[in-house]
């Protein structure tokens, strides 16, 4: 899992997903409760990730992909996967663009939120952001974001976030070619990773921790003490392999690694056989699994530089051309590629042949000076200058604070006393005011008395008039249904007396929504009468009653019924009324020649959920809110001009609201709009 990361290229390097592991795990140690959560679902996805990341970024990155597809996570979840997914860009995909972007969203997420609530997740923020830093060269910025990690967990006791930005300055140190601080930096990480759980992130963090500290004292010219922590390494991955027995990979390119830096030990102590043994043991295991490529190639190029030393040349020149030819198959090799020219104009020059060597020196010479300024812009970085600003910073921030809360206080003391003069002062003038005030309030009762009669004389005058319009409504739909009646008699053809059976359908739905209107206007609130009904034959109905305003239009239902028979206790009259509002809406707001798809579904073990999704004009966002309520901004006119008068959704909202069911609406302007019922199957 990510062994680019675990590379001795510098022998330092972050163990960027293996951080992640380790210090979720470390946090379920801190005193600070909040943070101590663990996210096993997050946590388990970014496990497997990073075994699937040793084919390469692009297959861990669909893995997440998959894993994560329409799943919905906390915001610490979140925090840990945009940060693994930056780790994941820039360190395989080499897209430091897209890892910023994921570093900036890690920001957002945390915009207002509690840093009391969210300590590891703002310092995780910080050293992410400060990896992005450093792989884009700008290593003072990326130093200060360090810090500011630092701050976060010194100020929750979080032993974990310390010895993050212990590694970290470790890092920069060893890069800097102070050796001995590195070594200090590392050490202090090592003690604080001590108080985690065991895991697998703690156990490889902790030979990495141990080998480097090697390396500071190998760059410190102290071989035997060098040669005592690559063996201490590799002990406890002896110890602790068996632990996790399907990690092999792992394990080996560890012991990779620490091979080729026993082997520089021996190479300096001028133990040529040992320093050979241990180079190639190195390459064998790199090599072979093609886990640390870079690191084999480096390991490759040791080894022809002893048999220079011992005078070999041929050997020298055929371990040089074996490593050419993994050379040539990436340009990410760049330290690899620069010693390789150094011994090739080596070997050119002992074998006294001038021309070549000096064509292996100038290129040598051009990848030397291109990597020294690399080397001279982080040493630019003044490490204790940058504690002092940054101290200096902080203490700056805490007296501005301190004085801020003085200065509130101060305002908030003067606003006391001004508060308390008025209220004696206003106190005074109500005393000397209570009597005509009492009076006032008299006058003001009588007022409202007399308006609440208004009030109701103008409600019974308005229920008359409903009443009214309603008795006559009935009276033309009453004499259209009698002629239906008497065409039905007639002997017509088949299709003629099927329309003439939904004409007749209608009126009788037109006369039973009327009697409605006249039984919601009376004052009594009688319960509906409910039984048990087929939920297909409400819609089918209410389908077969509009089939021809749908052909009028050219649109075409496409219906997806429940796969076997289930019945709701519910008032058929009214049920059907809430359909046949929600198709005609899709009809109306449908352009000509579209769809309409009708669907029912058991949504659960208790209810039934019935959608009707039309691909029209869809509904503005600023009337959603409105739709189900009587407002004129609501209504609307169809596609063909189709008049509306706003009722037809608040009395679908009130029936499923008495069969103690819920209605929503999801809507997309110009992309159309689904309508959902759900309705208790008891």
């Amino acid at each position: 899992m990510h062994f680019k990361k675990n590379s001795h290229i510098i022998s330092i390097s972050f163990l960027y997903p293996i951080l992640i592991l380790f210090v979720i795990s470390c946090n379920s140690n801190s005193k600070n409760k909040l943070n101590s959560e663990r996210l096993p679902a997050i946590d388990t996805i970014i496990d497997k990730a990073g075994k699937i990341s040793f084919l390469g970024g692009e297959p861990a990155l669909k893995f997440i992909d998959s894993a994560t597809y329409n799943k919905k996570f906390s915001t610490k979840e979140k925090i840990r996967l945009f940060g693994y997914l930056s780790y994941l860009y820039s360190k395989y995909l080499h897209n430091i663009e897209k890892s910023a972007l994921y570093s900036d969203s890690m920001f957002y997420l945390l915009n207002n939120k509690n840093i009391d609530d969210y300590s590891y997740e703002y310092s995780y923020s910080y050293f992410t952001r400060g990896d992005v830093l450093f792989d884009q060269r700008k290593f003072g910025e990326a130093y200060s974001y360090y810090y500011k990690g630092k701050q976060v967990g010194v100020a929750f006791y979080d032993s974990a976030t310390l010895g993050e930005y212990s590694y970290r300055l470790g890092h920069v140190l060893y890069l800097q070619g102070k050796f001995n601080e590195a070594k200090l930096s590392f050490m202090q990480a090592l003690e604080l990773w001590k108080t985690a759980t065991l895991t697998f992130g703690k156990y490889y963090a902790t030979q990495e921790i141990i080998s480097n500290i090697g390396l500071c004292y190998y760059k410190a010219n102290q071989p035997d003490s060098s040669l005592f922590y690559f063996k201490k390494a590799l002990n406890y991955i002896d110890n602790a392999e068996q632990n996790y027995i399907n990690r092999k990979e792992l394990h080996n390119a560890a012991k990779g690694v620490i091979f080729g830096n026993i082997g520089k030990v021996y190479e300096k102590t001028k133990q040529y056989d040992s320093a050979l043994t241990y180079y190639k043991k190195g390459v064998i295991i790199n090599l072979a699994d093609g886990y640390e490529i870079e690191d084999a190639l480096i390991n490759n190029i040791h080894v022809a530089q002893v048999y220079g030393i011992q005078h070999k040349y041929d050997s020298m020149k055929n371990t040089l051309l074996q490593t050419e030819k993994w050379l040539k198959k990436s340009s990410e090799y760049k330290l690899a590629n620069l010693m390789w020219h150094k011994q090739m104009w080596q070997y050119y020059d002992k074998t006294n042949q001038t021309q070549q060597a000096y064509t292996y020196l100038t290129k040598y010479t051009e990848l030397f000076t291109q990597h020294s300024k690399e080397t001279i812009s982080i040493n630019s970085i003044n490490i204790d200058q940058q504690v002092e600003f940054l101290e200096s910073k902080k203490a700056i921030e805490v007296m501005q604070k301190e004085s801020k809360i003085k200065e509130i206080y101060l305002y908030g003391s003067i606003l006391l006393v001004v508060l308390m003069s008025g209220f004696i002062v206003v106190t005074l003038i109500f005393w000397n005011k209570s009597k005509q005030n009492i009076k006032k309030l008299q006058q003001l009762n009588n007022t409202i008395q007399h308006q609440n009669f208004i009030l109701e004389t103008q409600s019974r005058e308005k229920e008359k008039i409903l009443k009214l319009v309603a008795h006559d409504l009935r009276t033309p739909i009453a004499s259209i249904a009698a002629l239906t009646d008497m065409l039905e008699e007639e002997k017509e053809k088949e299709p003629q007396k099927e329309l003439i059976g939904i004409m007749k359908m209608a009126c009788d739905s037109s006369l039973k929504l009327i009697s409605e209107i006249l039984e919601s206007s009376s004052s009594t609130n009688k319960e509906i009468e409910k039984e048990m009904v087929s939920a297909s034959d409400c819609l089918s109905d209410c389908i077969s009653q509009l089939q021809i305003n749908a052909a009028e239009k050219k649109q075409k239902f496409v219906i997806k019924p429940l796969p076997y028979a289930v019945s709701l206790y519910v008032n058929k009259d009214k049920m059907k009324r809430v359909m046949y509002n929600l198709i005609t809406n899709a009809i109306k707001f449908s352009h000509e020649g579209g769809e309409i798809h009708l669907k029912m579904e058991q949504h659960n073990d208790k209810s039934i959920l019935i959608s009707i999704q039309d691909f029209g004009i869809g509904i503005p966002d600023h009337i959603k809110t409105n739709i189900f309520n009587l407002n004129d901004e609501a209504k609307r006119s169809g596609t063909k001009g189709e008049k509306s008068f706003g009722l037809g959704l608040t009395i679908c909202k009130d029936i499923v609201a008495a069969h103690n069911g819920k209605i929503w609406v999801e809507s997309t302007e110009n992309k159309g709009t689904t309508f959902f019922v759900e309705l208790p199957l008891s």
